[in-house]
């Protein structure tokens, strides 16, 4: 009789992460990318048994909020309050404006630099979409996220593994252009585009279990030039040592050249493809920080 019990137990377990997973499947039809991206997170996260995530962390969030609202909206059932956090004053304000805590009472947006988090085992679980790669001292991130985390807590880390092609094209013409060139003396795109066994050594170092690791292809298509423009803007590193005056130029020139190697489709959208790299990592349950 106690063994038909545990089976069905573990049948009833089985059942509900997969029909969470067909769920979370369904929703990314015609989501966003930073919906998708959170539901791409979800669906690694449908073990019931680890629920509830009392405290999640959603580093460099505020692009657009999107990431950590979603996650705040599916996990609210769980108890679970999440936390965005981003380096950007502005970011944080128009997030806190776009998701208010009236409508979305267990999520929150913070001013912090991931690479110095004033936080020390606090939380379950820590997510990190696009981020490592643009900080200037990477390593620094991954120790923040080590101490921040509370011992057997979990961390994913995603970052694109290289620009996609039409865009390397265009990055390499512009940075030698003559007025622009300028910029780009020293100039380092931090993890992008660095081997995997280095990226994976960095948490290994620190202390971390790696998981799991994978890669994926990313498509976006983004609906007007505007959106693609915004798109670009909001996480781009070459943006970071124009210029202010010259930012604008700069950027309505990557775009336009992005459109010369990659065209639009018919009906007006900007393709955008990426390959990324994901790392799931466990801080062991006798570390302490």
């Amino acid at each position: 009789m106690l063994y038909i019990t545990k089976v069905l137990i573990l049948f009833a377990i089985f059942t509900h992460s997969l029909a969470c997973i067909n769920a979370m499947n369904s929703k990314r039809q015609g989501a966003t990318f930073g919906e998708r991206s959170a539901l791409h997170l979800l669906s690694h996260m449908t073990d019931r048994s680890k629920l509830p995530y009392t405290l999640l962390l959603d580093l460099g969030c505020c692009g657009n909020g999107e990431v950590a609202k979603t996650l705040s909206e599916e996990l609210a059932p769980y108890g679970t309050a999440v936390i965005g956090l981003d380096i950007n004053q502005l970011a944080i304000e128009e997030a806190r404006t776009k998701y208010p805590v009236l409508h979305y009472p267990n999520l929150s947006f913070i001013l912090g630099d991931a690479q110095q988090l004033q936080f020390s085992n606090e939380f379950e679980t820590i997510i990190s979409i696009s981020l490592l790669h643009l900080v200037p001292l990477p390593k620094q991130v991954v120790d923040s996220i080590f101490k921040a985390l509370k011992p057997g807590g979990v961390a994913i880390i995603q970052i694109p593994k290289s620009f996609p092609d039409p865009l390397e094209q265009t990055t390499a013409f512009l940075i030698q252009q003559d007025k622009w060139r300028q910029y780009f003396n020293n100039f380092s795109r931090g993890c992008n585009g660095v081997p995997e066994q280095e990226f994976l050594g960095m948490f290994r170092e620190r202390g971390f279990n790696i998981i799991r690791h994978t890669q994926f292809d990313d498509f976006e298509n983004l609906e007007s030039v505007d959106k693609f423009k915004s798109f670009i803007a909001s996480w781009y590193p070459y943006l970071r040592v124009i210029l202010a005056e010259k930012k604008e130029e700069f950027l309505n020139e990557v775009v336009a050249l992005y459109l010369h190697f990659q065209p639009l489709q018919p009906n007006g959208d900007v393709p955008f493809r990426v390959e990324r790299l994901e790392v799931e990592l466990l801080k062991p349950s006798t570390s302490q920080g």
